[in-house]
């Protein structure tokens, strides 16, 4: 009889142990349970149905420049095609340094010249990632701060740095 009692009492702590892991196992598990995840059920339906659609669409001719989409000059950079292109280009490159800035990539550099005038970068950033025209930015920025530049330089842009 002690002999039964000492298995059962082991047995008892041995189940008591396999479910607390059990347990454990299931709360690491427990994002698979996750609304998101019922939405990709459906996700191979639509991929099949996006798939049989752009397979009914008919071949582009490689050949043809009139059916490739517009792109810039050859052999030029976006920045150097025009006025247009370039704002659009800087307007990209202030919006990438402002996510990285938000994301905190670039923690501990506290350099004062970037520092200065954040906040009217942040809110120029902030309207040309909405707007996305630089025509719009340049509105913007214009009732915000007043006159971007007084006198005949207005439309000359200042490419030196520092």
């Amino acid at each position: 009889q002690r002999k039964l009692k000492r298995l059962f009492t082991r047995a008892v702590h041995k189940s008591a142990k396999d479910v607390d892991h059990s347990r454990a196992r299931l709360d690491r598990l427990a994002f698979l349970r996750a609304p998101q995840i019922h939405a990709l059920h459906a996700l191979p339906d639509e991929l099949q149905a996006m798939y049989a659609s752009v397979s009914a669409l008919p071949p582009a001719d490689a050949l043809d420049p009139t059916s490739a989409a517009p792109t810039t000059e050859p052999g030029k950079r976006p920045w150097e095609t025009s006025k247009t292109g370039y704002l659009n280009w800087a307007v990209g490159q202030l919006m990438e340094r402002a996510k990285e800035k938000a994301q905190g990539e670039q923690v501990g550099e506290d350099d004062p010249a970037f520092a200065e005038g954040s906040a009217e970068v942040g809110a120029a950033v902030g309207a040309a990632y909405g707007v996305g025209r630089a025509e719009d930015v340049k509105a913007m920025l214009e009732a915000v701060g007043g006159d971007l530049a007084k006198g005949k330089d207005a439309e000359r842009m200042d490419t030196m740095p520092g």
